[in-house]
């Protein structure tokens, strides 16, 4: 029987059950909700009851879409719904109820140009204020020139610049993006190399293979994990900028992680 060479579990989002994508979709409205009322400063009681009121269904819809038993396709997509799910559950903690438990409203601002803005307050700026949060997981924003105050330094270090023609990025990006896959499909045929015996508790180290192969094929696994965030998030990239979305948005997942001095400052890379 010959090895089956195919990329799979490549994307785990596009194999998501339809139905799990309703309570994704129900989760995000809610959440959508909640950030727009931190735009609104008057009567900041009342309104953190109203996010506390919203909280309480969006992160059961979110636990809804993390373990409902779905008729899902491999174990990849299991694991994605339910990384996906608790994000959003601590989306919902952070947006809700966070700022009861230091008791202090500090709603997270937009950086224009190096300079702090004060707190849209049209109905149009508090919906781009909310949508662009909900986007953002590392404090880039979908605005020119803009970022927001909670950005961590090392993610603005390899933002690029704003300087940087469209053509060029989507050129560096297409080409990393080819390398990535080109990389992955070299792992993902090792992994297929062999036999694997999926009811043993530990199929890499009880399945018979000398330390060095154990070595071979947890690194394996290790550079498959990384590229399966750094491919999809180089896709999208292209894709945004494409539409005309600002490239100073779009730095790269990692920044060199394997140059990093310290265990520090690998994670933070």
């Amino acid at each position: 029987m010959g090895i089956d060479l195919r990329l799979g579990d490549f994307i785990p989002g596009l194999l998501v059950p339809p139905e799990a994508n309703i309570h994704l979709t129900v989760g995000i409205h809610f959440l959508l909700a909640a950030l727009y009322t931190l735009t609104i400063t008057s009567h900041p009681r009342t309104f953190a009851l109203v996010r506390i009121a919203i909280c309480i269904p969006a992160a059961y819809v979110f636990y809804l879409y993390a373990f409902h038993p779905y008729d899902t396709p491999t174990r990849g997509v299991d694991i994605g719904l339910a990384v996906v799910g608790l994000y959003g559950i601590m989306r919902v903690i952070d947006t809700c109820i966070v700022d009861l438990l230091v008791g202090v409203h500090t709603p997270p601002r937009w950086v224009v140009g190096g300079k702090v803005s004060p707190l849209p307050t049209t109905f149009l700026g508090r919906l781009g204020y909310s949508i662009d949060y909900l986007l953002s997981l590392r404090g880039t924003s979908i605005f020119k020139n803009t970022t927001w105050d909670w950005i961590t330094p090392s993610t603005k270090r390899r933002m690029p610049s704003p300087a940087t023609s469209r053509l060029t990025f989507l050129a560096s990006a297409s080409w990393s993006l080819l390398k990535q896959y080109l990389v992955y499909d070299a792992l993902d045929t090792f992994n297929k190399s062999r036999t694997w015996d999926n009811q043993l508790p530990h199929p890499i180290t009880d399945g018979g293979l000398s330390w060095l192969e154990q070595l071979a094929f947890a690194f394996s696994v290790c550079a498959g994990t990384a590229l399966s965030i750094s491919f999809p998030a180089t896709l999208v990239a292209i894709s945004a900028v494409a539409c005309g979305a600002p490239v100073e948005a779009w730095p790269p997942m990692f920044d060199a992680p394997f140059s990093a001095v310290s265990l520090a400052d690998f994670w933070t890379r």
